[in-house]
């Protein structure tokens, strides 16, 4: 009989960083909200308003802001498993410059755009947040550097992870 048999992999030290971080906002976007004080993820989040205001720090705390449960697990899941497979193959110094390149490369196209299409519209309060980016960098890296494995889409069907 054929078994399937995962492990999963060790959670290396810069993503146990990432996802304590995004955690740790998360929670604390969560009870704000809940009690009904301002919202942490609009502050943390890179929008074109904010950018305008010179809150220049939101290019490196959006990836860190999410506020959707479903989402931030599965965020942290890719970067758990996908992330730390590539980080411990690239070694971390190659991996980190590659999230410093995703973050602000994201950041600074997203806020082009805005900036350039729709300054001054209702588009231009909402701020980009959340692990979606880097995830999505990762599992593209991942796909052209091992395009055969299987992976398992989610986590029911296996397909090879170049499609």
């Amino acid at each position: 009989m054929n078994q399937v048999h995962f492990q999963a992999p060790r959670l290396s030290r810069l993503n146990k960083i990432i996802l304590i971080a995004t955690g740790v906002i998360f929670l604390a976007a969560s009870i704000l909200k809940a009690i009904g004080a301002f919202s942490l993820v609009k502050f943390l989040g890179l929008s074109a308003i904010g950018l305008s205001q010179g809150l220049i720090f939101q290019f490196m705390t959006y990836p860190f802001a999410e506020d959707q449960l479903m989402s931030f697990l599965f965020s942290s899941l890719i970067v758990w498993f996908i992330g730390s497979e590539l980080e411990s193959n690239w070694g971390e110094r190659v991996y980190l410059r590659f999230l410093l390149l995703i973050v602000l490369g994201v950041g600074m196209i997203y806020s082009l755009v805005t900036v350039l299409f729709f300054f001054g519209t209702p588009i231009s309060y909402l701020p980009l947040h959340g692990l979606s980016g880097i995830t999505f960098s990762l599992l593209t890296a991942y796909a052209l550097l091992y395009p055969d494995r299987q992976m398992a889409f989610m986590m029911i069907f296996p397909m090879k992870a170049r499609t």
